[in-house]
């Protein structure tokens, strides 16, 4: 005779969850990624030198341009879409793509395209020097691996941006997937610091309209998170800095 049991909800929750990666075109989103690595590496592109010869506005757009070329490039050759995906990509197999790109360039076109702005030559497309270095690429995949933090933390909470921000700058300092697989065995005592940090926005008078949290929500997100890290290696790279 079988013992009478029950099937624990949070098992069968966590089992049918999974992370989905969008695979809808973004220009805008690679663009930012690209953009904020053009800031903070110089060189590899050799945009720095040529920069440093033009105005403050022209330096801009001729970044622009160049950005929205290795964009067009990504999502027609490298089937790199949005910054989800840009995260999850290998800097080095995309550094082939747009060299490949360039070169076919060099080898084909009789007369060499050229981006035109303020009567400032801004890029050729046989310009070898122009494409990107590793380096360089590994900046964009880093942007848009933060950004994409933030969404997918919103996927294991179930879209709740309230609750992430509690998580993220109040008292578990919990904003990263890794984060909430560090209080995995300890589900307990998150659920404490998340009452904690609702009992202090309510003693300081801020609206909040997130619903009441309970224990098994906790170890919702808790296993929820371990499937996006077995999902995406990347994720186990970022923690809440704790200041």
């Amino acid at each position: 005779r079988f013992a009478a049991l029950r099937k624990d909800d949070n098992c069968t929750a966590a089992a049918a969850w999974s992370l989905v990666t969008p695979e809808e075109s973004d220009q805008d989103e690679l663009r930012d990624c690209i953009m904020e690595g053009l800031e903070s590496v110089e060189g590899g592109s050799r945009l720095g030198s040529d920069c440093a010869a033009m105005s403050s506005d022209n330096c801009m757009d001729g970044r622009t341009a160049i950005a929205d070329r290795w964009v067009d490039e990504m999502i027609s050759r490298g089937s790199v879409r949005n910054w989800r995906e840009l995260a999850n990509a290998d800097s080095s197999i995309l550094h082939s793509v747009l060299s490949r790109d360039t070169k076919l360039d060099a080898e084909h076109k009789n007369t060499p395209k050229t981006f035109m702005k303020a009567n400032n030559i801004i890029h050729r497309d046989h310009d070898l020097s122009l494409v990107p270095s590793i380096e360089s690429i590994d900046t964009w995949i880093e942007a848009a691996q933060t950004r994409s933090i933030e969404e997918i933390m919103l996927d294991i909470l179930g879209g709740n941006e309230d609750l992430f921000i509690l998580l993220r700058d109040e008292g578990p300092r919990a904003g990263t997937p890794k984060d909430l697989c560090l209080w995995s065995s300890i589900p307990s005592m998150l659920f404490d610091e998340v009452q904690t940090a609702l009992k202090k926005r309510n003693g300081e008078g801020i609206d909040t309209e997130m619903q009441i949290v309970e224990e098994m929500d906790v170890l919702r997100w808790c296993k929820r998170a371990q499937v996006a890290l077995d999902s995406l290696e990347w994720l186990g790279c970022y923690i809440t800095p704790i200041s």
